[in-house]
């Protein structure tokens, strides 16, 4: 509050959100916004819009708990993930899936799935054979697979592939 009285002594503006006590029914958060408002010469007074965002603030720390357990569950999942949206960018993975596949992390921090194939081709028995169902796979947005992707180190992966629909 003291760096927010400062400012508008310097004429600035000023947003800040805080936690304040509304006697019984507890914790509320604020929205401040302040400014300055010259009158004349010898005067100058700020006007102050204060709303509260109790509400906003308890959606957004909900928010950040759920995605804050989702990561968690894809991160202890025995399997790789790899979520891609129809146009090839990769919207979600775990380490699970980069482990398994080896896949630089240059090539995981990209973002795109096209880098990801790249990453992973030459460990392939069938590159031609992946690439295709790869394919198929992107043309039919409805399409749901169980494929096994043969390695040339003899590992099989078994690939489930389903769309996603949001409601």
């Amino acid at each position: 509050v003291e760096v927010a009285l400062e400012a508008l002594r310097r004429g600035e503006a000023v947003e800040l959100e805080a936690w304040c006590w509304r006697g019984s029914d507890g914790p509320a958060a604020v929205c401040l916004v302040a400014a300055p408002l010259e009158l004349d010469d010898e005067r100058a007074v700020s006007y102050c819009l204060v709303r509260d965002i109790t509400d906003q603030r308890l959606a957004v720390e909900e928010h950040a708990r759920a995605l804050s357990l989702h990561q968690a569950t894809l991160q202890s999942m025995a399997d790789g993930l790899l979520v891609v949206d129809p146009a090839g960018a990769v919207l979600s993975f775990n380490q699970r899936f980069i482990e398994m596949w080896d896949i630089p992390p240059v090539a995981a921090a990209s973002g795109r799935d096209a880098d990801l194939l790249s990453a992973v081709l030459h460990q392939l028995k069938d590159p031609p054979g992946f690439l295709r169902r790869v394919a198929e796979l992107y043309a039919d947005a409805d399409a749901s697979s169980c494929d096994e992707i043969r390695l040339r180190d003899g590992r099989v992966f078994e690939r489930w592939s389903e769309p996603q629909r949001f409601a």
